[in-house]
């Protein structure tokens, strides 16, 4: 069946992570709090929320999305809807969830390191326990690894998750 996305696919990750999350895998941290001046906000944005900002919160940063119609020759057609009313597009697109969390701070009790190793397996967690969340046909993660940033004041702690995902476009 053919269904329009109702949000780009960054935004639809993003309130798929906050709805599947589970505070309790990651050292409490929860993307469902709004308040930032609570000690367990885990902002997920789609730019590069904190770095470098002194006392900034861990956080999860939706960045490089972009997409491309699969087959469709000249025309970007891929298929025809079952009613025939008309066209669609089959798409499929890459993104990035960049995990970070200032070297020096103590979260909870844990270190950034492990703090970023967490909030990046619970992404990964919800990615392989949702294969086909909603409008999107599928999506899936896999790690880009972990590096310490020292170029920016305090120090970040990173990890990058790479993200695919396809859909239907009428």
């Amino acid at each position: 069946m053919v269904t329009s996305l109702t949000k780009p696919p960054a935004l639809l990750i993003r309130d798929l992570l906050v709805s599947h999350w589970t505070p309790g895998n990651t050292a409490g941290f929860d993307p469902s709090i709004t308040d930032p001046t609570d000690a367990k906000f885990l902002p997920i944005s789609r730019g590069w929320y904190g770095v470098g900002q002194s006392g900034a919160d861990p956080h999860v940063s939706l960045t490089n999305f972009g997409e491309g119609v699969i087959g469709g020759g000249q025309t970007g057609i891929s298929a025809v809807k079952g009613d025939g009313s008309g066209v669609a597009q089959n798409r499929s697109g890459t993104g990035r969830a960049t995990v970070f969390a200032e070297r020096e701070q103590d979260y909870n009790d844990e270190s950034a390191a492990d703090v970023v190793d967490l909030i990046r397996t619970e992404i990964e967690r919800i990615a392989l326990a949702n294969p086909t969340p909603g409008t999107l046909a599928y999506w899936s993660t896999d790690w880009g690894g972990a590096s310490t940033d020292t170029d920016v004041t305090p120090a970040v702690e990173m990890s990058t998750v790479s993200i695919s995902y396809g859909y239907v476009r009428d």
